[in-house]
């Protein structure tokens, strides 16, 4: 059941599920992570597929790795972007003020 659960949620949320831990519903202030390689498709058009795929792989994999440390949650990764939460499922200890995003 885990495995078909990981398919359709972040792994964190089908861990919760399969162990039948509860989950909150409700509103909840989380920040989102965006990230991708810079120059990703000209790199990639300049390699191998093979050398591309092991950097892809050690990117995320370091990645998630510092991400989990901070209390967020993996949610996709599509190619060499990804996607992630802070503040969901798990409560995080520090998040960003409001209206001090990089954007602003």
């Amino acid at each position: 059941m885990g495995e078909a659960l990981r398919r359709y949620v972040p792994h964190a949320v089908a861990a919760r599920l399969t162990r039948a831990s509860p989950i909150e519903g409700g509103e909840r202030d989380v920040a989102v992570l965006f990230v991708d390689i810079r120059g990703y498709t000209s790199y990639s058009e300049q390699r191998a597929a093979g050398a591309v795929f092991s950097v892809v792989n050690r990117y995320t994999a370091a990645l998630s790795a510092v991400i989990q440390r901070r209390g967020g949650t993996v949610v996709e990764f599509l190619g060499d972007g990804l996607m992630a939460v802070f503040g969901r499922p798990r409560r995080c200890r520090i998040m960003p003020r409001r209206g001090r995003g990089a954007h602003e």
